[in-house]
């Protein structure tokens, strides 16, 4: 990860983070409201889509705001590391669908649960090599808050 440009190292970080608690968001509230396989797979496809272009044009259009003298590709690759990386964590959560159509795993949030917390703890843990003598707590406490938070509000709408 030292190897890595600043910028495209902040995209790849930012696209995971978020790409696990969005997705974990919208998987938590869909997966309770629906038993239709399209659905899941049209929400999160979509999720992936707008949220990661939306996202990435955000972060290159900040970058360009914060340094109006960079005429650098710098905030282009901030932008590409966000998109790319936050398409690959959104879609990864459809992976199961591709063996089975049972959404069983999706509906008690287990593999949802399961997937989120191994990212987000190799995420946590490369960012900790990087910023060296760190406690990985720091950072997976605030995350596993905002999971749980987003797994309680999906069974409280689930009940409305």
């Amino acid at each position: 990860m030292t190897l890595i440009n600043d910028d495209t190292r902040q995209g790849l970080f930012y696209g995971v983070n978020s790409g696990v608690l969005t997705t974990m968001g919208v998987l938590g509230g869909l997966s309770q409201v629906t038993s239709n396989v399209k659905v899941i797979v049209v929400a999160i496809l979509s999720l992936g889509l707008s949220d990661g272009l939306s996202e990435g044009h955000s972060l290159w259009f900040s970058k360009k705001a914060q340094d109006t003298k960079d005429n650098s590709a710098n905030p282009l690759k901030a932008g590409v590391g966000l998109i790319s990386t936050k398409l690959l964590v959104t879609f990864s959560y459809l992976v199961p669908l591709l063996f089975t159509k049972d959404l069983t795993i999706y509906k008690n949030m287990s593999f949802p649960i399961i997937w989120s917390a191994l990212l987000l703890l190799i995420i946590d843990t490369q960012l900790i090599k990087l910023r060296e003598k760190e406690n990985i707590m720091k950072y997976l406490v605030p995350q596993v808050v905002i999971i749980l938070f987003l797994i309680a509000m999906a069974l409280v709408f689930d009940r409305i």
